[in-house]
């Protein structure tokens, strides 16, 4: 209770640019009073809250429990009439039933870029990891450690790492059940070598550089960052998502090898499938599709019959399917398959229902409707086959796909996804609701086909993803 109220009062101001912008916020009755007055003995009258750039953390205020007492402290992100270019950190904690402010820090940054919380030197406190950046630059930004050290009730918070930065992670890379920390940084922005990550150890009596890994240079900008532990061998994984020069996106992975103490790629090393393969031009992530606490790759694929689905098909493009694929032993193996309506915002998770050569789906874009047939492979009834032509000399091979006739007993299920919220018309049309968003009203209609296989209204609400 006390942290929405504490939200409430504080969010009473935003940030603004001008010392005649700095308001002071309206008082707020018991504790909340008790903490903003605090705050406002060391922030003064008018100020403005900044709050982090990125991150899980987006408020300008943190609740945490920082120091293991079992009370939390509060941290707010702000710039006061004295440093309006500047931002500042206040750390307030109870003290015989007070609120106090304990420790002020100053900084030569404009803003927070990114903020965590974890104990990555093993003395059972948290310690503060702060990403600051100068006027939202995406260069490059610089990464303090503080530990909050608390001696006959004087607060400090003492500073034991800075190192620039353009991206980071907290996790737990060489399994001692510490947190480290991984730092993304290109060493050389004006002459690109690669963007290189160091693995930085705090759990000894001293903070040393105790492993680097230098991303495959084709990935010049990081766009986001993820990984996992593989259950069986309790490897540490690391997806690293970003765009090469073309503004593709790529991936690579890494992993930390504890035998040998130092990092190694995680693709095969023969290159039959590597980072090469991951190549796609649509701008999706690395997730986890199917909840397995495996992380997967998308990759775009192809879909029989219809040359919209192809990948080699830039122009006007509205639809893909994208391939999720895991990595076991270096080599890419497909899990899932997503089908991604770019034109409409939304997608359809495909599962064990639709196996790969199975289905077929046509795509009208003027109508938003999307139609999935079902078809054995084996079969060839529905393929209308050109007649052979007599090949003159020298003329190119015809590689062309057969055309597929879209046949209405082969047809699954449709999705329509309109602007409109008249659902009537829909439903005295064979369409069932399924649901919306604040783009669009999405409406199904299964088939006699699509009935067979066990389709119903339900499932596919569930793999429907707006």
């Amino acid at each position: 209770m006390l942290l929405i109220a504490v939200i409430c009062a504080l969010l009473s101001t935003v940030s603004f640019k001008s010392v005649d912008s700095l308001l002071r916020p309206p008082k707020n009755k018991g504790d909340n009073l008790e903490l903003q007055t605090a705050f406002e003995a060391v922030a003064g009258d008018r100020y403005s809250f900044k709050a982090p750039i990125s991150g899980d953390y987006n408020s300008s205020f943190i609740s945490v429990d920082i120091n293991g007492d079992g009370d939390n402290e509060v941290l707010v992100f702000y710039s006061d009439e004295k440093s309006l270019d500047s931002v500042k950190i206040n750390i307030l904690d109870k003290i015989n039933d007070k609120w106090v402010s304990v420790v002020d820090i100053e900084s030569d940054y404009s803003d927070v870029h990114k903020v965590d919380f974890a104990d990555i030197n093993g003395d059972g406190s948290l310690e503060i990891i702060l990403g600051y950046s100068i006027f939202e630059t995406k260069l490059t930004n610089t990464l303090n450690v503080y530990r909050l050290d608390i001696k006959n009730d004087t607060y400090t918070a003492e500073s034991i790492f800075t190192n620039s930065y353009t991206d980071y992670l907290v996790l737990d890379i060489n399994a001692d059940s510490i947190k480290d920390l991984l730092i993304f940084d290109n060493p050389g922005i004006n002459n690109f070598i690669g963007i290189k990550a160091t693995y930085f150890d705090f759990a000894h009596s001293r903070i040393y550089n105790s492993g680097e890994y230098l991303i495959d240079p084709a990935l010049t900008s990081i766009k986001s960052l993820m990984f996992n532990t593989d259950a069986d061998s309790g490897e540490t994984r690391v997806y690293v998502d970003g765009y090469r020069s073309d503004s593709y996106m790529i991936t690579d992975v890494f992993a930390w090898d504890s035998t040998v103490k130092k990092f190694r790629g995680c693709f095969t090393a023969d290159k039959k499938q590597g980072i090469s393969h991951t190549v796609r031009k649509f701008n999706i992530s690395c997730r986890d599709t199917d909840n397995d606490s495996v992380v997967e790759i998308p990759i775009e694929d192809t879909l029989p019959f219809d040359p919209e689905f192809s990948p080699e098909n830039t122009t006007g493009k509205t639809v893909s399917l994208i391939k999720w694929c895991s990595l076991d032993n270096g080599e890419l193996i497909p899990v899932n398959y997503e089908l991604i309506n770019i034109q409409k915002g939304y997608s359809i998770l495909l599962g064990d229902d639709f196996s790969p050569g199975s289905y077929t789906v046509k795509n009208e874009a003027d109508t938003g409707l999307l139609t999935f047939y079902g078809f054995d492979k084996t079969e060839t009834d529905h393929v209308d086959k050109k007649p052979k032509k007599k090949k003159e000399d020298n003329e190119p091979p015809n590689n062309e796909p057969s055309e597929y006739s879209y046949p209405e007993e082969d047809r699954l299920f449709s999705v329509l996804a309109t602007p409109d919220n008249d659902n009537s018309l829909y439903e005295l049309s064979g369409y069932r609701f399924i649901k919306n968003d604040n783009r669009n009203s999405y409406y199904c209609q299964i088939y006699e086909k699509g009935k067979v296989n066990g389709l119903t209204k339900e499932k596919i609400k569930n793999i429907l993803i707006t």
